[in-house]
């Protein structure tokens, strides 16, 4: 009988659980992160030299699945960034999604993460997001960032603070 009563209990937590709609905020800008990075790390350690170096020579996505697997993940990461923002109905909720991805981006960059910390950025410097209105703060922090992927110089900055990077890495490639 107790058997039961507590294999019903099990059963309601586990529903409830599973309605539970839950949303970005509900989890720490660090947990994020850190999951985002094994997702990468998973992805980049499959590329292997041969595959790069074809790329190079040909984009052929067929010669080079895991470079193009890593690609899309990186493309997919940014569009589901500019959407999550872009389907709040509310300013307000938009401008502190954009502050969660800013502050997920931190530590990304704590982190070593290139990819996805740049992956963010490129959503939060896209135009449909550089359109809505921001508080004056919140513009000028993200301009800050955006000095990583600037394109003048062959990305220098970038460049500069990945030869700084004490390994492991994750690169935007």
């Amino acid at each position: 009988m107790a058997e039961n009563l507590n294999r019903q209990d099990d059963e309601c937590h586990a529903q409830s659980i599973i309605s539970w709609p839950g949303t970005l905020h509900d989890f720490h800008s660090h947990e994020i992160s850190e999951q985002l990075t094994l997702l990468d790390a998973e992805l980049f350690y499959k590329i292997e030299i041969p595959e790069v170096l074809l790329w190079a020579k040909e984009q052929n996505e067929e010669k080079s699945p895991n470079l193009t697997q890593f690609t899309e993940h990186f493309n997919n990461m940014s569009y589901w960034v500019r959407s999550i923002i872009m389907q709040q109905e509310k300013s307000q909720d938009r401008e502190r999604l954009l502050l969660k991805f800013i502050k997920i981006m931190k530590h990304l960059r704590k982190l070593n993460n290139f990819n996805s910390y740049l992956a963010i950025l490129s959503a939060l410097d896209s135009a449909p997001i550089r359109r809505l209105e921001w508080q004056k703060q919140t513009s000028e922090g993200l301009a800050e960032y955006c000095t990583l992927i600037d394109s003048s110089s062959s990305f220098r900055a970038y460049r500069a603070a990945l030869a700084e990077v004490e390994p492991p890495c994750i690169p935007y490639l």
